[in-house]
This record gives C-alpha cells, sequence and structure tokens, in this order.
C-alpha cells in the first residue's frame, strides 16, 4: 500500500512540475520587454480602400501605444496596445469613436517592424465593410539643398497655396475665381492624402461641399542647369503654378 501511495505522490509531483514550466513557456508576459515596444514607433504607410492611409505611431511606454492615421485629409487621433505575437507583435488601435468612419486597427507587424498585415472595423456605420491591408515603414524624406521636392514645405500661387506634410496631409487653400480680376471673398480649404507617382504628386482629397474631385495630379517642374544638373522651380496643377518657397 505505501508503494502505490508513494507513486502516487511522485505522478503528481511530476504533473504539477510540468504544469508549471508549460504555463510558462506560453505566458507572453515573461518574455515581454516594454523597451523594445519603443522601435514600434514611426511613420507606416499602404494602401487602404485605393488611396493611401498613413499610420503615425508616436508614443509607447509598455504595452500602451498611441498615435494617429491620415487618410483622405482625415486625421484621426489611435489609442491601443501592443503584444508579443507568434512571429512578431500585435497592435490593436481605435479611433475615437465618434465620427461616423471611425474604426478600430488591428496590426501584425513582423519582429523588426518593417511592414504589418492590417485589418479595419467600422464602428458606427454598419454599411461600411471590414477592410485589409498592408502597411510599411515610410522613408523619410528630407532635401537639404532644396533642389528637389520634399515635404514640410508650402508652395504658394496666385491666390492659392499648397503644403504637403511628411505624414501624409496635404492641404489646398485657394480663393475662387469670379472674373478675369477678382476673386470670392471667402477662402476654400481642401485636406487630402498625396502620394508620390513618378515624377509628380497625386491627392486623394477628403469630400467636400466646394470641391467635387476624388483626385488631382500635380507636375514637378525642374530647371537644367549648364553643369548638366537640375532643380526644381515649381508645382503645376488644377490651374495653378505653385512657386518654390523660399
Amino acid at each position: 500500500m505505501k508503494y502505490f501511495i508513494g507513486a502516487c505522490l511522485g505522478i503528481a509531483l511530476f504533473s504539477q512540475c510540468s504544469s508549471s514550466g508549460t504555463g510558462t513557456a506560453k505566458d507572453s508576459t515573461a518574455v515581454f520587454d516594454p523597451h523594445t515596444t519603443l522601435f514600434v514607433q514611426g511613420l507606416y504607410k499602404g494602401e487602404f480602400d485605393g488611396s493611401p492611409i498613413y499610420i503615425n505611431i508616436n508614443y509607447s511606454r509598455g504595452k500602451h501605444i498611441a498615435g494617429y492615421n491620415v487618410h483622405k485629409g482625415l486625421r484621426r487621433n489611435l489609442s491601443g496596445s501592443i503584444q508579443q505575437a507568434a512571429d512578431g507583435w500585435e497592435v490593436q488601435l481605435s479611433e475615437p469613436g465618434d465620427h461616423a468612419f471611425d474604426g478600430t486597427f488591428k496590426l501584425l507587424f513582423d519582429a523588426n517592424f518593417a511592414t504589418a498585415k492590417g485589418q479595419w472595423t467600422p464602428l458606427n456605420t454598419p454599411s461600411l465593410k471590414e477592410k485589409k491591408f498592408t502597411i510599411s515603414r515610410a522613408e523619410q524624406v528630407n532635401d537639404h539643398d532644396g533642389s528637389d521636392f520634399a515635404p514640410g514645405n508650402t508652395y504658394a500661387a496666385d491666390h492659392a497655396d499648397i503644403s504637403f506634410d511628411q505624414d501624409g496631409s496635404c492641404v489646398f487653400n485657394f480663393y475662387d475665381k469670379i472674373t478675369d480680376s477678382t476673386y470670392a471673398d471667402q477662402m476654400t480649404t481642401v485636406r487630402g492624402t498625396w502620394d508620390r507617382k513618378d515624377s509628380g504628386i497625386v491627392v486623394n482629397w477628403q469630400k467636400n461641399e466646394h470641391w467635387d474631385k476624388a483626385t488631382s495630379s500635380f507636375t514637378l517642374a525642374y530647371q537644367r542647369t549648364n553643369e548638366g544638373s537640375s532643380y526644381m522651380t515649381g508645382i503645376a496643377g488644377e490651374g495653378y503654378e505653385f512657386s518654390m518657397p523660399f
């Protein structure tokens, strides 16, 4: 009888140790490094329902992250969490919820936070459908000598100006032309999201009662020097010629 009791105790102890060991291996919090999540910060770009989307994650502390996204000029704040997944990182981000187009993002990043497969689910509008997309870390464009296009600048034209920001947002301000010499007193502002395409820029616009176009194409103008190099002189589109900022 004592041999039987001893055997039972031995099996129980082995089972408890095995269960404890397995639980530790599966518990992601045991290997979670809060400092690693700092690397999720940055600007990401992808195609969302046929037009560019930019997701900017600019805050991370432990498992909490935050930022904003820009799509067709509509900017929405984001807040959520990050946790380790089997082959990388899983991010959950929610928009505020007070806009008809607000929703939640689920992003599955690779281990290096270079790319992510995403899914967006609407919060408020049942007629909207889930969207699947892919985003990649965006390259920061800087033109230190001013010879080429660089976001972060405002380009001016006659009774109009247009700006392109690093986060993908575009703002177009203009006064409607009434006659050859008179313009409207009220300025019209249109917001959109820009994308560099070959030798030009394509902007996807947010819906606006004063602007019925979904997209616009802008051409970059260059001047060649005697030494064979070239420099940018302006941007043309929508009937305007925008000059370089000085």
